[in-house]
């Protein structure tokens, strides 16, 4: 599978084509009756995407719910005028978001060092038909206890079904989640979800999807923002083994990449 490059002007139009594709995608899920699934990215970039994908997903419920009032309105003004006895009715479709995270610190839930409290929260508009799965914290569950239990939920409510986006973000040394470089227990785990334990970007304890799930997705955003990415996004764009990307890119036989970049190489 090739990976695309998108090169934007900056971060905000990074999160903007981002967002749309999201969407869109989300979009298509509820088109075929089914609920969406979706993994989102921590930091700076990721809470921006939230806040913009916020917005964006409580207008497309509103259209959605509008044509469910209109099919519903329709289906019971012909049960009225031809006489139906049926107790059936058309009512409005559920329509669900599933919310998974890349990778989260192996943390307390108040702990400011978790993305996902922050990014939940950012969820202010459209909360209510979204569903969040998140990895247990230290309070709750050992390190391996919380992965395993992560990994167990991955396969009960996805099993070999591809995510509709993921969106993550590559640092500069071209980790993404918390797969990192040289970290070959985490990168060629075979599992849903791993535990991360020994981090170089502390706190050293996290627990991960790892790349063989990320790379089940239809479609993937990964923002590379920065100057300071640029070594790691041009071996990433030669296909360099040492890369995380280059084994997601393995892992996604039939889905498509896009690295979305303000680097110019």
């Amino acid at each position: 599978m090739k990976i695309h490059s998108q090169l934007v002007r900056d971060s905000a139009e990074a999160v903007t084509l981002a967002a749309h594709g999201t969407v869109s995608a989300i979009e298509a899920a509820w088109l075929a009756n089914r609920e969406a699934h979706i993994v989102l990215t921590g930091g700076r970039t990721g809470l921006a995407f939230v806040e913009e994908l916020d917005q964006m997903l409580a207008e497309l419920d509103q259209k959605f719910s509008e044509v469910d009032h209109t099919q519903s309105h329709s289906a019971s003004s012909l049960s009225t005028s031809s006489h139906s006895t049926s107790s059936d009715s058309t009512s409005p479709s559920h329509h669900i978001v599933n919310i998974w995270f890349s990778d989260e610190r192996f943390v307390d839930f108040e702990s400011e060092d978790r993305n996902d409290t922050t990014l939940k929260s950012a969820f202010e508009k459209s909360h209510e038909f979204l569903a969040f799965f998140r990895s247990l914290p230290p309070s709750e569950a050992t390190l391996s206890e919380s992965a395993d239990g992560y990994d167990s939920v991955l396969k009960s409510e996805i099993g070999t079904h591809n995510f509709d986006v993921v969106v993550l973000s590559m640092g500069e040394d071209g980790h993404i989640a918390s797969c990192f470089p040289g970290d070959n227990a985490v990168l060629q785990s075979p599992l849903d979800a791993t535990a991360v334990r020994n981090s170089p970007k502390p706190p050293s304890e996290r627990v991960s999807i790892t790349l063989s799930r990320l790379g089940m997705s239809h479609l993937t955003y990964i923002f590379a923002l920065g100057e300071g990415k640029s070594s790691a996004l041009r071996d990433t764009l030669a296909g360099a083994s040492s890369m995380p990307i280059t084994l997601l890119r393995q892992n996604s036989p039939s889905g498509d990449i896009t690295l979305i970049t303000d680097i110019t190489l």
